[in-house]
This record gives C-alpha cells, sequence and structure tokens, in this order.
C-alpha cells in the first residue's frame, strides 16, 4: 500500500480572524478630562474593535509635549500613529496670553509625523459642541462654566448629566462647520477662537 502524499505546507501564516488594531498613542495636555475622554472612546464599539488608544503619563503645554511625542516615536516601533491634544487658552484677565510656542509646537509636530487636535479657547470648547453649536468666541472661564452646565461637574472629571458617547458625530459635525468658517474668513490660530481640532481625530477613527 502506497504511502499518502502530504500537502506541501504554506509559505504563508494564514491571516488571523480578526483584523489587527491600529495603535494610536495620544498626549495631552490635562491629566483628567482628555484621559477621561480617551476611556470613553476605548468603549465605543465603533473604536474598540479596530483600535487600540494608549494615552501617554506626559502632559503639560504643548511645546514639551509635542518634543515628548517625537521622543517616544524615535524609540518606538509598534505605535502606528501620534497625536498631541492641546489647548490655545484665553484667560479672561490676560486674553492675549496664549500658551507660549504654540505655533513652533504646532510646527515641529507636523515636521515629525505627529497630528495634532487644538481646542480654541480649551478642550472644554470640544465638550460643549457635543450638546449644542458655539459660534461666538470664549474665555477660558466661560467655556469651563457652560461646559459644567452641560455635564453637572463641578471640576475636572466628566460629570454624569450629559452622554458624551451618543453625541460624537454631533461635535464632529460642528466642530468642522467651526473649522471650515475660519478658513472661508482666513482666520488662523490663535484668532480661530471657538475651534477644536478634535473632529480630525474622531474622523481618524471613522467617526463622523
Amino acid at each position: 500500500m502506497s504511502r499518502r502524499k502530504r500537502e506541501p505546507r504554506p509559505l504563508r501564516r494564514p491571516a488571523p480572524d480578526r483584523e489587527e488594531r491600529r495603535v494610536i498613542r495620544i498626549f495631552t495636555e490635562g491629566e483628567v478630562t482628555e484621559v477621561e475622554y480617551v476611556d470613553l472612546l476605548r468603549h465605543s464599539a465603533d473604536v474598540s474593535g479596530k483600535f487600540v488608544l494608549m494615552v501617554s503619563g506626559r502632559h503639560g503645554q504643548p511645546w514639551p509635549l509635542v518634543q515628548a511625542a517625537i521622543k517616544d516615536k524615535e524609540r518606538n516601533e509598534e505605535v502606528d500613529e501620534y497625536w498631541c491634544w492641546f489647548d490655545v487658552e484665553w484667560p479672561r484677565n490676560n486674553p492675549g496670553q496664549h500658551h507660549p510656542r504654540l505655533a513652533d509646537a504646532m510646527r515641529s509636530a507636523r515636521d515629525n509625523g505627529i497630528k495634532v487636535a487644538v481646542s480654541n479657547p480649551l478642550f472644554e470648547l470640544w465638550l460643549i459642541l457635543h450638546a449644542k453649536d458655539q459660534t461666538g468666541s470664549l474665555n477660558n472661564e466661560d467655556a469651563e462654566r457652560i461646559r459644567h452646565g452641560i455635564d453637572h461637574s463641578d471640576g475636572k472629571e466628566l460629570g454624569d448629566g450629559f452622554d458624551y458617547g451618543a453625541h460624537y458625530a454631533d461635535a464632529v459635525r460642528r466642530a468642522r462647520k467651526l473649522s471650515d468658517r475660519h478658513a472661508d474668513n482666513g482666520t488662523d490660530s490663535p484668532n480661530d477662537n471657538p475651534s477644536s481640532g478634535m473632529y480630525a481625530f474622531l474622523e481618524e477613527l471613522g467617526i463622523k
């Protein structure tokens, strides 16, 4: 009786059952609000199966934040994409006192393949856009007051009075509308108040 001929083994490893998730590392200015927002995104059905969102432990102002992201990118090949989220700042008592080296940070990020989501005046503007349009410029204090009124929070933590996760697409639409308006008017940072580039991050996740 002749021996059965073995089938040749495939040269390539079979494809995994699940598509490999894209790894995104995020450097945020704030240590609380933005980090909690990333955690909300992680639990979104649209995100959890396709992306791994990693928040760096490094926080701070735009220039050092971007430099930290660049250094991390140079030594870490496991991350597919880097983002920095930071603010412009418009304090009521000194409206022109924006973050130092803001333009330098944005330029350095662009030159080194780091994407940025800049909110003007604060990340709170992005949270406001989940609930309503905001077309008038804001200072820091007003942005915080409006946001606290929306989610009933009294500090940096996200409050439980509003479901941000149910309104991602609304925020994207409103923020993009603001961006288009500033582009039509030729208004650049730091004068594009109110605005938030966070819509581009969510569009990257497929939320539109």
